[in-house]
């Protein structure tokens, strides 16, 4: 078993969609604001055999999971 912290830099852009006809993709979009986020979490995983099951939390990207497998040569 082991458990990580983590610290992570993020942006996170704001924007208004706007429908318009003329365009081929049916409108656009416009950024209103940019922010430098810090997140700051957790991860909790279980190593067996060369595979690492974990799930974690930050305050950026919420709830995450997943498998890792290692290789060893």
């Amino acid at each position: 078993m082991r458990i990580n912290l983590e610290v992570s830099v993020a942006t996170r852009k704001y924007y208004t969609n706007y429908v318009d006809g003329r365009f081929t993709d049916g409108g656009y979009h416009i950024i209103d604001k940019d922010e430098t986020e810090l997140g700051l979490g957790g991860i909790v995983g279980y190593y067996y055999n060369n595979f690492d099951f974990f799930v974690g939390y930050n305050s950026v990207r919420k709830v995450g999971f997943g498998l890792r497998y290692t290789f060893n040569y």
